[in-house]
């Protein structure tokens, strides 16, 4: 079986979506999952293979797909193009609460969020339909953009010729644990200070071997590849979002060297922190 890397997405709680809008001679994503979901669309990418699931298939030019939080994808097996765009929305499982989702209005985007879960393709037509507003959200800010995203999803879900890619729920790991969220919380308060193994055992009042068992379990890492983890993920997010040194974030984010940074860093992004910088430009943030 091929690894299965789990993206850190550089969008905070506060943060409604983040969009990339790429160009690129080479589309190539490594196996991956994280806990938003995704809308991407491709075009001039045609002869890749796209695996979402436990499903896979050749690309056409042109093709739009939505992927629900943890649903294992990505893909390879791309001739090099200078053509070749992407623009991709993810946005956070509780972006849409289900108190609005339960309102009539918005049945149909329930459905769809649900059905992402398994992985969803578009028909052309639609996709072509979605394209202005697709590109109006990777241009707009604010509450502009999340009501084009509410509309894009609305159009989605009017698709009567989309292909739902996979049979049933492909989660790759869902980590909703109120001891993992505790873990997560503490976490989030002190990620840029020394923690121990200890230290967070102790304050869930669980022993080191208990709580050890609970995090592999549940997320499937161990504490310190976790923890790593959520300190690279913030460290995209100073990368894309402030203009502070390589150095600083290093530090603001708990690394103790800059060197250690760097080695963690690309050995979970693939890239440098230099290179995610330039080639993570194009990133808008809605907040």
């Amino acid at each position: 079986m091929k690894t299965v890397l789990h993206e850190s997405v550089p969008i905070t709680k506060k943060d409604c979506l983040i969009v990339f809008n790429r160009q690129q001679k080479k589309f190539d994503f490594p196996i991956h999952f994280h806990n938003e979901f995704e809308i991407n669309l491709l075009v001039n990418a045609q002869g890749a293979t796209r695996i979402i699931g436990e499903h896979s298939n050749t690309i056409s030019n042109i093709e739009l797909v939505l992927v629900g939080p943890n649903l294992v994808h990505g893909w390879e097996d791309y001739t090099e193009s200078s053509h070749a765009s992407e623009i991709t929305i993810q946005f956070h499982r509780d972006l849409f609460s289900l108190h609005i989702l339960e309102k009539s209005v918005f049945k149909d985007i329930q459905k769809l969020l649900l059905n992402a879960t398994k992985g969803i393709l578009f028909s052309k037509i639609t996709t072509e339909n979605a394209l202005q507003l697709i590109y109006e959200i990777s241009k707009t800010n604010g509450i502009k953009a999340y009501i084009n995203l509410v509309n894009l999803l609305e159009l989605l879900s009017q698709d009567e010729n989309c292909i739902i890619l996979n049979k049933k729920n492909v989660y790759y790991l869902d980590i909703q644990n109120s001891q993992i969220e505790k873990m997560y919380d503490f976490i989030e308060i002190n990620f840029n200070k020394k923690i121990s193994l200890e230290e967070v055992a102790e304050h869930l009042n669980m022993t080191i071997i208990s709580f050890s068992r609970l995090v592999k379990s549940k997320t499937g890492k161990t504490f310190v590849n976790f923890l790593n983890d959520y300190r690279i993920n913030y460290a995209c997010r100073l990368l894309l979002d402030s203009t502070k040194s390589i150095a600083d974030i290093a530090d603001e984010c708990g690394f103790n060297n800059q060197a250690n940074f760097n080695r963690i860093f690309k050995s979970k992004v693939r890239i440098s922190p230099t290179e995610y910088r330039q080639q993570t430009l194009e990133a808008l943030i809605i907040k």
